[in-house]
């Protein structure tokens, strides 16, 4: 069974473990010098490991008269369960994508916090619970937390039965208030920092040049940056002065969205004529998406900004790259712009959407006749006849 140690020139306590086969020992961290609290900690993990035995003796008694028992669903087969098993109705590959990065990331938590938990069964509403509040740690957004809160909550429905669980523990996880956290928008001051910082950061996960135009893009266009992360060359009109595209979040029935092609973030563009513009930042997309967060974070920090402040007596991310989203409307917003412009614009379904940050090519066009350059001083992005 798994008991108490310290390690050496520490005061923390850690849980130690033999592996299955016992032919190791395994080790996890507390995170604390409560011993009492550790201990909470060890009669938890104990739980898991006593249950698992049990359930592994009543397998064996079963299979030894013949009858099939199962073992589990391992954690690592939750998505391919998922993909097997029939829904209730088809969504976007955009979609698909989304929920599987969100599968992958809990997963990866699970595999660092608490590996004693192997099978879907073990996972318990205190596990779900801590990874909640384990992104709002992280500084990531309310809504996300509530997005990726939402996933896995279908996900869970879908494969309950098939996978034998006895309840969805991610529907005892109550969801955060997203209006209590919000995003702010830049100056233009800043957010021309901004882009200068961009246009020479370098990234391990991008095609150089992507952040100049991501910052970019997201400035004169609004898109959010999984869509600019995958980016395709055929959502570019045959002339070449369109952009043409139906987002990641988009609503039922939803247009696609149309903006100018705009020489401030189209000189980024690398020449290529098919695929995706920046693979290499669409594949790091679709594998694990928190390299953009960390990224910007590195961006602003070199650009003079503070992304986090307090609020409440507490540390709060307030500037991500939502914020250059958020910029885009609040500057429309002041130039005069109709708000219907903006909202079509930014694919929002309803204009209290759109208020909420205080698809027509035509509005995209108005929108950028107003809108201040990255570059020039006091003179707007595009002149159009």
């Amino acid at each position: 069974m798994a008991y108490l140690v310290r390690r050496k020139g520490t005061k923390k306590w850690y849980i130690q473990w033999w592996d299955r086969d016992r032919k190791s020992k395994r080790v996890k961290a507390t995170g604390t010098e409560d011993e009492s609290k550790a201990r909470e900690r060890l009669a938890e993990f104990q739980a898991v490991l006593k249950g698992r035995h049990q359930r592994q003796k009543i397998e064996e008694l079963l299979n030894a008269v013949g009858y099939e028992a199962t073992t589990g669903v391992p954690l690592g087969q939750l998505w391919g369960l998922y993909v097997r098993t029939p829904k209730l109705r088809r969504t976007t590959d955009k979609t698909e994508r989304a929920k599987l990065n969100t599968v992958a990331n809990w997963i990866r938590w699970m595999e660092r916090e608490h590996p004693e938990v192997e099978l879907l069964h073990e996972v318990t509403l205190r596990t779900a619970a801590r990874y909640f509040a384990w992104m709002a740690s992280e500084g990531i957004h309310a809504q996300t937390r509530n997005n990726r809160l939402a996933t896995l909550r279908v996900i869970w429905r879908t494969i309950q039965i098939p996978a034998g669980l006895p309840t969805n523990v991610w529907e005892g996880v109550p969801r955060v208030e997203a209006n209590s956290e919000r995003v702010e928008s830049l100056t233009l001051e800043q957010v021309r920092a901004v882009y200068r910082t961009a246009t020479e950061f370098e990234s391990r996960n991008a095609e150089p040049g992507f952040w100049g135009a991501a910052v970019a893009l997201a400035y004169h266009t609004g898109l959010r940056e999984g869509d600019i992360c995958e980016l395709h060359s055929d959502e570019f009109s045959i002339t070449g002065d369109k952009l043409c595209l139906v987002e990641n979040k988009k609503w039922k029935g939803a247009q696609a969205l149309e903006h100018p092609v705009l020489p401030e973030w189209s000189q980024h563009l690398p020449d290529r004529a098919e695929g995706y513009v920046w693979p290499t930042a669409a594949e790091a997309y679709k594998r694990n998406a928190r390299w953009l967060s960390a990224d910007f974070g590195k961006i602003l920090k070199q650009a003079g900004i503070e992304r986090k402040r307090v609020i409440s007596g507490k540390q709060r991310t307030v500037v991500t790259f939502h914020s250059l989203r958020a910029t885009y409307a609040t500057i429309h917003r002041d130039q005069g712009g109709s708000l219907d412009d903006v909202r079509e614009t930014l694919g929002h379904a309803t204009i209290q959407m759109t208020q909420h940050y205080s698809h027509s090519h035509e509005a995209a066009k108005r929108l950028a006749e107003v809108r201040p350059s990255l570059t020039t001083e006091g003179e707007p992005t595009a002149q159009h006849d």
